[in-house]
């Protein structure tokens, strides 16, 4: 069809063609052919921008007969002009699909749904589809209950339902973390180990899991092992995070002797590949708690990329996360400590479920932001992380003052381990 539309682009007219023999037919017989249909008109391609680059690059006929290009975005602004204008297509789709009315509270959880669909308070999803649907369902349900007027409750309860039918994965999960097939603690502490978060996609559903983040340190020169990377299951992104975790160490703690330790980092019970950056606050937090001999907490969970100094970094999908998390400490049982650390620039992400929002406004569930690892790590341990001191070290009995002293330690190990004393 390409070929056959650059033609009637350049000549400005449409011609019948032959498609070619006929495999059904022995005998091809040549019949009367049309003259050509003049054409006077506009031809817009729509496609995804892997499309566009593919022709853009090998095709120069392309760029001379498709010369503007515009860019469809999926979210707007959260402004009032623009929530006005999002009403009135809202309005339009009732009309056409001939819904029931939207009281006030249904208007406003429309709203909500489309910061919730791009995981954003500041913006609003452009998916009209999707809001479509659920409304209809909606309606469907307001008029089964004989109601005149849809509302937020109704709109609520679609959507639990949409979600319900779509989760059976997520409630297998679910099960495991009940029967404790998945070793994931809500409560207590432990050293070397930290509950990271996780986003997994299971068609267009997202839901996210907890997962237990476990490190162990020893005495050797093979520095920090990702074992994710050593059995291929770490991507790319992933192996670079790891390295960044080194380049901190190295800054922190390598500034007059040498890192002589041999430590693995890997996720519990993974089988499949990881990819990202967003779980390397939570690999560096049980990094440190397992140099300091330290216990982390493990009715927290954290998620948050780091880099070489420190900073906390944003990541994606924190909605479902904290949600992953909610649902499986709820069905251990909140104890009212539970809770999740996220990065600080992700706060405006934030478009949680009303279960989630219950429990942390009657303070049994908690959502901590932080800018930078030490934060983080002072909520996970309970102990100041300590500053430099002028020789080198760092503030007495803080975490990093143990962290530093057990890597002097560890280099003394190496380097007197094959030495013995002589017998007299």
């Amino acid at each position: 069809a390409w070929e056959g539309l650059l033609r009637a682009l350049r000549a400005n007219a449409a011609r019948i063609e032959d498609t070619g023999e006929n495999p059904d037919t022995a005998i091809r017989t040549k019949g009367i052919v049309p003259d050509p249909v003049p054409l006077t008109l506009k031809v817009l391609l729509i496609g995804d921008d892997e499309l566009y680059e593919t022709l853009l690059l090998n095709d120069e006929r392309f760029p001379k007969l498709f010369r503007i290009k515009a860019h469809m975005a999926e979210v707007t602004e959260r402004t009032a002009a623009n929530v006005r204008a999002y009403l009135i297509h809202v309005a339009v789709m009732i009309t056409e699909d001939d819904l029931p009315p939207f009281d006030r509270t249904a208007l406003a959880w429309l709203i909500d749904l489309g910061s919730h669909l791009c995981e954003d308070q500041r913006r609003l999803s452009l998916r009209f589809p999707l809001l479509r649907e659920i409304m209809i369902e909606a309606a469907a349900l307001a008029r089964l209950r004989g109601a005149s007027m849809v509302d937020a409750a109704v709109l609520e309860e679609a959507y639990a339902a949409r979600t319900y039918r779509a989760n059976l994965v997520e409630e297998a999960f679910m099960e495991d973390y009940d029967r404790e097939m998945i070793k994931v603690r809500t409560s207590g502490s432990a050293v070397g180990q930290v509950n990271g978060l996780s986003v997994t996609w299971h068609g267009d559903f997202e839901f996210g899991l907890p997962h237990r983040i476990s490190c162990s340190v020893g005495v050797g020169h093979e520095g920090i092992m990702d074992l994710e990377r050593e059995a291929e299951l770490g991507g790319p992104i992933h192996t670079k995070a790891m390295m960044i975790l080194k380049s901190y160490l190295t800054d922190q703690f390598a500034r007059k002797k040498p890192l002589v330790l041999s430590a693995s980092l890997y996720f519990d019970q993974s089988y499949a590949g990881i990819e990202g950056d967003s779980a390397s606050g939570a690999e560096l937090a049980a990094l440190l708690s397992a140099l300091a001999e330290v216990p982390v907490r493990l009715d927290l969970a954290f998620t948050g990329a780091v880099n070489h100094t420190g900073q906390i970094l944003a990541v994606g999908g924190v909605t479902s996360k904290i949600e992953g998390f909610y649902k499986v400490c709820a069905r251990h049982g909140l104890t009212g400590t539970q809770g999740v650390i996220i990065p600080h620039d992700n706060a405006d992400h934030l478009m949680l479920a009303p279960d989630v929002l219950a429990a942390v406004d009657q303070g049994r569930f908690a959502i901590y932001t932080v800018r930078s690892i030490e934060e983080a790590l002072t909520l996970l341990t309970g102990l100041p992380v300590g500053r430099r001191l002028k020789n080198g070290g760092f503030t007495r009995n803080s975490l990093y003052d143990k962290v530093d002293r057990r890597l002097e330690q560890l280099g003394d190990y190496a380097q007197n381990a094959f030495r013995r004393p002589r017998r007299s």
